[in-house]
């Protein structure tokens, strides 16, 4: 033992380092690396949290204010670019707020520098979407909200987020931002179910011709009555007699006129989707009558009936698809019957998608009635056919559907000879709507599908 302690002092006599010095500053070494790579570790968990609580606060602000959007598109844009844009900056300023970030029990978005407008459109070449942004490209289709955390001196949850243990090692602070963009986009399909169907077909000309007296009403404000002007015809057609057959006067040999296009009804909001409805009110938005299309030549025995999925055909079966759509158990029957494309009922007349349905026959009251009388004033949306029918007569015969048009139901008498269903138009989403990604939202647009968070 003597030797040894001989030989330790001689190394330090001689100035050779101690092992156990060596040793503690290599421990101390290990310790502060440990530590620096503990604090890296978590405040870089504790980033990506805070970055994954602002998407998601930063997606429903943009869902939430592209909601505003849909009042300045479309057939019923009843919003100005800047009045769109002064109800969208705060809904999405107030969504931002209820999500939590970093240290901020509330997210903030500033209305004016982060909640922009423009337009997107879907490129199908690329598979990606062009945006443009600014009054310009008005209607707004397109809202990108983004949220910051990034500006220095700020006493909003805007600053900068502040870190914990990094600033051990020089690091206080990690600027963040992350956007979100929605947009508003048409339907051409219902996937799955479509709760908001009625099985219910309207000529293609018809529904253009409506479109187009709603133009011209909602410039002058009346409705002609001089036979011998272009815009009478958009409002009145000629006669027709039980067998089909245009009607003339008999002493004067002229053309027998009715009118066919009304503004009798008021419903009130127009452009949501429940309404209340008042009857000898005019809103300034157009009605036709949907059932039976009197006025124009269907096939016998049919007068704008669909048979869309089983083909059950009962008053039974139709009342509950008024009330409800098509259920999961329609689209089966309809996919059995090559009615879908890739599991979508898809109607796109400007793409050929057209989907031949049978029709049902004539209806009756009863349940149908009670049934409409329970969705007065409620959007509903019905298919619309082109010529040529197809097949014979009655249930025999086929309706090339084309697309899809929103109304709403104002008045239903179904337990009379002189039976009505009145609708006008009306917008509509139903969350099961699939977007024609290949179409913008256009002045007619009626029918729209969920909003999109893109890119």
């Amino acid at each position: 033992m003597r030797a040894v302690f001989m030989r330790a002092r001689r190394r330090i006599d001689r100035g050779e380092p101690r092992r156990g010095s060596m040793a503690l500053v290599v421990i101390l070494l290990v310790i502060l690396i440990f530590f620096a790579m503990v604090a890296l570790v978590f405040d870089v968990g504790y980033i990506m949290s805070t970055q994954t609580q602002m998407q998601a606060a930063v997606d429903s602000a943009a869902l939430a204010g592209a909601t505003e959007l849909l009042d300045g598109v479309g057939r019923f844009a009843t919003k100005t670019p800047s009045q769109v844009e002064a109800a969208a900056r705060p809904v999405a300023v107030q969504f931002a707020g209820y999500h939590p970030n970093g240290n901020k029990a509330s997210s903030y978005a500033d209305p004016a520098r982060d909640v922009t407008f423009g337009h997107a459109a879907f490129d199908s070449a690329t598979g990606r979407w062009t945006r443009s942004w600014g009054t310009a490209y008005a209607p707004y289709n397109m809202i990108t909200v983004t949220l910051r955390r990034d500006q220095e001196g700020s006493s909003q949850a805007d600053a900068p987020l502040p870190l914990l243990f990094a600033r051990l090692i020089g690091f206080g602070t990690q600027s963040l931002a992350v956007d979100a963009t929605a947009v508003v986009m048409p339907a051409n399909g219902f996937r799955g179910k479509a709760n908001s169907i009625i099985p219910f077909a309207y000529r293609d000309t018809a529904w253009a011709r409506l479109q187009q007296a709603q133009v011209w009403y909602m410039v002058h404000h009346y409705i002609p009555t001089n036979s011998a002007t272009p815009e009478f015809h958009l409002f009145h057609s000629q006669k027709r007699d039980n067998q089909g057959q245009l009607v003339f006067d008999k002493k004067t040999g002229l053309p027998v006129y009715e009118q066919d296009v009304f503004d009798n009804y008021a419903a009130s909001p127009v452009d949501k989707p429940v309404a209340t409805v008042t009857d000898g009110s005019p809103d300034g938005w157009l009605e036709v009558n949907m059932y039976p299309q009197a006025y124009v030549t269907l096939a016998a025995g049919n007068a704008g009936t669909v048979d869309l999925g089983g083909t059950n055909n009962a008053a039974s079966a139709l009342k509950e698809q008024i009330l409800h759509g098509l259920s999961a158990e329609d689209f089966a029957a309809m996919d059995a019957q090559n009615q879908l494309t890739d599991g979508a009922f898809i109607l796109d007349g400007a793409s050929s998608v057209t989907v031949a349905a049978n029709s049902d026959t004539g209806i009756s009251g009863g349940p149908i009635d009670q049934a409409f009388q329970q969705i007065i004033g409620h959007s509903r949306v019905m298919e619309i056919f082109t010529d040529p029918l197809l097949g014979n007569s009655g249930g025999t015969v086929y309706f090339p559907l084309t697309q899809f048009a929103g109304v709403r139901i104002l008045s239903v008498r179904l337990q009379t000879p002189d039976k009505f269903i009145y609708v006008q138009m009306a917008p509509i989403l139903d969350g099961n709507a699939v977007a024609d990604l290949d179409a913008g939202v256009g002045d007619n647009t009626t029918v729209f599908a969920p909003l999109i968070l893109i890119e």
